[in-house]
């Protein structure tokens, strides 16, 4: 039986995940989202899960394509250990799925440009739940990050999540660090979109190998071959991102003349001349992979 269309909705937004666009519709309707999907007969463990029924039913009653809603929602892949959204495979680790980060800049836009209950009016960005894109690429500032009140089977509920910034938005825009506009960004969410203009390298490399490669040669490039990532910021991690775009994006020859400066740095350095003393974090990651078949590409250059 086709679920009917809640009287009171939102029109889903390109690029809204499930779990935001379901959050939303439960406000705009005056429910928390737990008590709304029960209500609804759609289960929370399947939309946390991303069931594909569950996301279908969601859709009917916000009265949105469900293809469209789907394409958005992170799913896991067949073998369970990746993600796919957007038609890109994505490793786990990749996909916020206990908190997400927001731009209070678009949160404040989205407050002036719908009616209804304020806590209903912003909507969930796919970026701000993919550990990649860390900074708003309209408002070139860094993702703030929230730390939802979450219950086992159940996703965040976004708006509520949301809605208790709201007081401190002024403050959270005035006070955001400034973070210029990024070509990883940029290539990365025109792949989700499908609607890439510019060909590079990385494009038939699957995402979460492209990602993972980008970063670890822009670590390289940027410190130390022993430096301990785990201390390293959320910007620094996106101006590796970004230094290592840079690099691949032109191919083998760009990536072999920063291999080439790696080199001559370390051969004028006392001690054993060591791959990963040479090369540093980007050799960890294709070691790591060793086996990937995604990876296979990136490895073959790099060897």
């Amino acid at each position: 039986m086709k679920m009917r269309t809640c009287g009171f909705h939102y029109r889903h937004e390109k690029m809204e995940p499930a779990v935001g666009f379901a959050s939303r519709l439960a406000r705009l309707n005056g429910r928390p989202l737990r008590y709304f999907l029960a209500e609804m007969g759609i289960p929370t463990r399947g939309l946390e899960q991303a069931d594909e029924k569950a996301v279908r039913a969601v859709a009917q009653r916000g009265g949105t394509n469900e293809n469209d809603l789907l394409r958005y929602t992170p799913v896991r892949s067949p073998e369970g250990k990746r993600f796919i959204v957007g038609g890109e495979t994505f490793d786990v680790r990749s996909i916020h799925r206990t908190f997400f980060r927001f731009c209070p800049h678009c949160v404040q836009e989205d407050l002036e440009t719908y009616e209804g209950p304020a806590i209903a009016r912003p909507w969930l960005r796919l970026g701000w739940i993919l550990a990649p894109i860390r900074s708003c690429p309209k408002h070139n500032v860094l993702l703030v990050r929230t730390n939802p009140k979450r219950q086992r089977y159940q996703y965040f509920d976004f708006s509520r999540t949301l809605d208790a910034y709201r007081t401190e938005l002024e403050y959270l825009a005035k006070d955001a660090r400034l973070m210029p506009s990024s070509s990883f960004q940029d290539w990365l969410l025109a792949r989700l979109r499908g609607d890439a203009n510019e060909r590079t390298w990385l494009d038939d490399v699957p995402a979460y190998a492209a990602i993972a490669f980008c970063e670890g040669l822009g670590v390289s490039a940027l410190h130390p071959p022993k430096v301990k990532t785990g201390q390293l910021t959320e910007g620094d991690w996106a101006a590796a991102a970004e230094t290592g775009f840079l690099i691949a994006r032109d191919g083998e020859n760009s990536i072999r003349s920063q291999l080439q400066k790696l080199n001559d740095v370390h051969v004028n350095t006392k001690g054993v001349l060591g791959l990963r003393d040479t090369y540093g974090h980007v050799y960890d990651v294709l070691r790591r992979t060793i086996d990937d078949p995604g990876y296979e590409k990136l490895r073959d250059t790099v060897r």
